[in-house]
């Protein structure tokens, strides 16, 4: 899979002589009870966060625009362009467990709904037996997501000050339903009068899998970009009290 990484990268920059944002309130850094107030101040926090913040370059995050997105998949190529992917408002942290001693977070990612509104153009993709193709508008919506991460964490002293880095990150996402609507969608075998999107339809599962890949690349660059930004640009003292 490939995306347009220069936006996610052109955005994670060192900005200098910026103050921590005051409505992220910040947890003690000694606190036995440290991951569950990170959790909580990041749910606070999140609203917030997705208007974006401008002292940090970060943009508005709920609509986030992508110029291309393309989930390639074996026999399966579905690209993106214009793209719009909203819902980073409604999702909630759970699960996190933040241990600063062995340089290690793991924390779920939670959402009703992560939608994704674009054009498409899609040549010879296989669902099951059936070869589809088409371009035009399209819509994504992936109902109950999970999206897990486990990341590893490093530290490095700069100007005098420890930071923390990202050494290594995996993401998995767990959606429970996806929902496809592809405007002017064809299959190979269909006959006059077959409503191809029905046919999607009873066969999403064979679609999300070939396509999950891709939109979890997506969204580990896109919910990280917050992460990087924050870390990058602040030692582990402002950060936590």
């Amino acid at each position: 899979m490939q995306l347009s990484f220069l936006i996610f990268a052109s955005i994670v920059v060192n900005v200098i002589g910026v103050e921590f944002p005051a409505y992220i309130k910040r947890c003690a850094i000694n606190d036995p009870n440290i991951s569950q107030c990170i959790e909580d101040h990041g749910n606070l926090a999140i609203p917030q966060v997705v208007k974006g913040i401008e002292s940090l370059g970060i943009p508005v995050l709920s609509p986030f625009r992508v110029s291309e997105l393309q989930l390639y998949a074996k026999n399966f190529r579905l690209l993106l362009t214009n793209v719009i992917f909203d819902n980073f408002k409604d999702a909630r942290l759970h699960n996190v467990k933040f241990d600063l001693q062995h340089n290690s977070s793991t924390f779920d990612l939670r959402t009703k709904f992560l939608n994704f509104t674009s054009q498409y153009s899609i040549e010879d993709g296989q669902v099951l037996t059936q070869n589809i193709s088409g371009k035009g508008k399209f819509h994504m919506s992936l109902t109950d997501n999970v999206l897990k991460f486990n990341l590893s964490l490093s530290q490095y002293v700069k100007d005098g000050k420890t930071h923390l880095d990202i050494s290594h990150v995996d993401c998995k996402l767990i959606s429970e339903r996806a929902l496809y609507d592809f405007e002017n969608i064809r299959r190979s075998s269909a006959k006059p009068g077959d409503d191809i999107n029905l046919f999607i339809q009873q066969n999403w599962a064979s679609i999300m899998e070939k396509t999950t890949p891709g939109v979890e690349q997506f969204l580990l660059k896109y919910y990280l970009l917050v992460i990087k930004t924050m870390i990058r640009n602040f030692p582990i003292n402002e950060m936590f009290l």
